[in-house]
């Protein structure tokens, strides 16, 4: 199952609120004895802020659900740079991408506060399917939510300016209602998720700021005029995906 390392390590300037890696809750659909059965299955663990659950080129033999707290997955890059790809929290899924075939870790994943996790061997998901079917079929819904976001990310990144990739984030930022625990995106992050320079996404919120769209207290940034957003990004019926997010409450710090 990956290493559990403790590192005093955090990320520079956190912003609390950008969420998890799908807008499905996996658990939450669970019975009783379906939580029974999970015990059986998975192992359930406790992690403190800065511990990691596995490493970039560890062997990749497990997925894991959160089931309180919050986990940042990220990368390191030749360079020493450390971008952040998603913040898993309540009911997401993550260290997913060997679930088909086993490999090496391409990230890593590290507690951001005492968090609690389920560790499922990948070779185990056949008996899943089977036994859990309504986990199963969260899981199911989660990739494919997941795979959408991708694919609209990618779209965004080709094609729209980057002030509009920084509404459709905040528009993106409307998961499930009750999230609980913090996330740590830095402008930095943003920009490296997007596509775009740092200064970019600064620019592009206080642009936002000053037209009334969002209103910035404490560091802390609350979207009041959804619309607006919306119309920048094109039609109020395009999809918000962008990274899937979960959160309310969003905040920032440069």
């Amino acid at each position: 199952m990956g290493n559990t390392r403790s590192s005093g390590k955090r990320g520079e300037g956190t912003i609390t609120g950008f969420g998890g890696a799908s807008s499905v809750d996996v658990l939450g659909g669970l019975t009783t004895d379906d939580r029974r059965m999970l015990e059986r299955m998975a192992k359930r663990r406790r992690l403190r802020a800065g511990d990691f659950v596995y490493t970039q080129g560890d062997a990749a033999q497990h997925f894991y659900i959160v089931e309180s707290g919050r986990v940042r997955v990220f990368y390191q890059t030749p360079a020493g740079r450390e971008p952040t790809v998603t913040y898993p929290g309540p009911g997401d899924l993550f260290g997913i991408s060997h679930l088909a075939a086993s490999g090496r870790r391409v990230t890593s994943a590290q507690a951001l506060e005492p968090s609690v996790i389920w560790a499922i061997a990948n070779q185990d998901l056949d008996v899943l399917t089977r036994r859990l079917p309504t986990l199963a079929s969260g899981i199911i819904k989660a990739m494919t939510l997941r795979l959408r976001d991708v694919m609209v990310l990618v779209e965004s990144v080709a094609t729209w300016p980057a002030r509009l990739r920084v509404a459709n984030f905040l528009l993106a930022n409307r998961g499930r209602q009750g999230t609980a625990g913090s996330a740590a995106w830095t402008h930095e992050s943003i920009a490296d998720l997007l596509g775009c320079a740092r200064q970019t996404v600064t620019k592009a919120l206080n642009e936002f700021a000053r037209a009334g769209w969002i209103r910035v207290e404490r560091k802390r940034v609350f979207v009041i005029d959804h619309g607006a957003l919306e119309r920048a990004v094109g039609t109020a019926s395009a999809p918000k995906a962008g990274p899937a997010l979960s959160s309310h409450e969003p905040s920032y710090r440069k």
